[in-house]
């Protein structure tokens, strides 16, 4: 099933038990599942599906392709209600991700008290920043979506996903199941400890060759037309460019809204990708934490009430990964833009 518009729909009318550990009314469940194998995946995925097609729940299942076609020989007619997608078309990078789950609720919130999520993480190809990312988003999503009626299963398998992502697969979820049955995870940790400024986590520091301007209130176009050239100079294609140019100026925009008004962009090339620092390095008193509240939810969508935070999504959405680091009154935003997609 290559995208959610098709069903889970081939022929076989088995029904399953539900799982133990259900959710918890008013808040979101968020489970972990550590696979090895076919049956190992439909032990977890069959009982959680049909459950929702029994309770007349939403429920949406993004996975492998193999997976996928597993599912609909196994589900047959129940599973004419259930969306089927691929996880590498089911959100590419955290924040898209993110914003596919908070759709997902609102677009079903009227009319059900809880959905289901099957989502399967991708992992094969990233980076250590990228995993890194990936892990910082599974942990945020506990805070994230914690008043919502979101039941959500990541599976993890093991026989691709290397051990230390397995082992975090742990920490990052409340509870795992396994076969049938929900146990609560004994090694779960709050999600502040994954947030920037919640632990050790820092940035590698850039290099000492890289171009470097600072920046005042009058300097955003010239800085926007500077990024630009270094852009189309190192390869990145035309469009990214344009978005790398955009999350600059917005960058430097918020420091005149929330900070100091001057800073510093850096900027230098690194294998396959451009990096890119916009740095607020004179923030003191009540500014220097403007940013901090938004940096831990590794880019929520902003709440359309206050008005805060539509910055920061909106740069999370146009770079392939953002980074955050605030001390001292310095907050650092270092992007990441490949020279191909």
């Amino acid at each position: 099933m290559p995208d959610s518009s098709k069903a889970l729909d081939s022929p076989n009318p088995n029904r399953g038990e539900d799982l133990t550990g259900l959710p918890r009314p008013g808040g979101m469940t968020h489970q972990g599942c550590i696979y090895s194998g076919d049956a190992e995946f439909l032990d977890m995925a069959l009982p959680f599906l049909r459950g929702a097609v029994e309770a007349g729940e939403p429920a949406i299942a993004a996975t492998t392709p193999r997976n996928l076609c597993l599912l609909r020989e196994a589900l047959g007619d129940q599973g004419g209600g259930i969306e089927g997608v691929e996880s590498v078309r089911f959100g590419a990078r955290p924040p898209e991700r993110i914003t596919v789950f908070d759709r997902y609720w609102r677009r079903h919130a009227g009319t059900a008290a809880r959905v289901r999520i099957l989502a399967e993480p991708v992992w094969t190809g990233r980076s250590p920043s990228e995993i890194d990312a990936w892990t910082r988003m599974e942990s945020a999503l506990n805070a994230l979506f914690a008043a919502t009626g979101i039941w959500m299963i990541c599976p993890y398998d093991a026989r691709s996903v290397p051990a230390p992502i397995l082992a975090d697969a742990v920490r990052t979820h409340p509870e795992m199941v396994q076969g049938r049955h929900a146990v609560p995870s004994p090694d779960y940790v709050d999600p502040s400890a994954f947030a920037p400024g919640g632990g050790p986590r820092t940035l590698r520091p850039a290099p000492p060759r890289r171009a470097e301007r600072r920046f005042g209130y009058a300097d955003f176009a010239s800085v926007r037309a500077w990024v630009a050239a270094y852009a189309a100079r190192a390869g990145v294609p035309a469009r990214a460019a344009a978005d790398l140019v955009l999350a600059v100026n917005e960058l430097a925009s918020n420091t005149a809204e929330h900070g100091s008004g001057r800073g510093s962009v850096r900027l230098w090339t690194e294998a396959d990708e451009v990096l890119c620092e916009v740095v607020d390095d004179t923030v003191r008193g009540p500014a220097a934490t403007s940013w901090r509240p938004l940096a831990p939810m590794a880019g929520a969508p902003p709440d359309p009430h206050s008005g805060r935070g539509r910055g920061l999504w909106l740069v999370r959405q146009l770079c392939d990964l953002v980074e955050i680091h605030s001390a001292d009154g310095a907050t650092t935003v270092r992007l990441h833009m490949r020279l191909s997609r």
